[in-house]
């Protein structure tokens, strides 16, 4: 009966009800925290530079470099440098935590995952499902400063 009715109220939409079960087919293996097997099938997410390559924090106590970043989909790892005001790698910086989502999209995504290489250098690897605008944003803590970074990307 569900299907009958599900059936129903896309036929009376204008929708064809095997266009939306055959888009619905990706989202085998989906669970609630949002991770997939979909995720771990995804190839290497294409680098390349943004318009912006350079990001203050909120507040301005320290910027992040990132040269390059996703431009496609697939599980994105890049590398970002932490440099303090005076443009020295922040050494003593960490990442309590960092997170991204597409901007005016409510989804739940897989979390960053955050490697510290030393000298105010970062590792990210996390999975770009889809194109469209991103934001990635980091807390970082340099000695008790606290701010928040925002890289921005668009993957097509």
């Amino acid at each position: 009966m569900k299907t009958l009715t599900l059936a129903l109220c896309f036929t009376f939409l204008g929708l064809a009800p095997t266009a939306f079960a055959q888009g619905m087919a990706g989202m085998e293996g989906m669970d609630h925290s949002g991770n997939s097997q979909m995720s771990q099938k995804l190839g290497k997410a294409p680098l390349g530079p943004f318009k912006k390559t350079e990001y203050w924090s909120k507040r301005r106590q320290f910027k992040v470099l990132a040269p390059l970043v996703p431009t496609g989909k697939g599980m994105a790892s890049f590398e970002i440098t932490v440099v303090a005001r005076d443009n020295t790698p922040a050494s003593a910086a960490t990442i309590t935590s960092a997170s991204y989502h597409m901007p005016g999209m409510e989804m739940q995504l897989p979390e960053v995952q955050v490697e510290a290489l030393g000298d105010g250098k970062f590792r990210f690897n996390f999975p770009v499902q889809m194109d469209g605008y991103w934001k990635l944003d980091l807390h970082i803590d340099l000695g008790g400063v606290k701010d928040v970074a925002t890289l921005k990307f668009i993957t097509k």
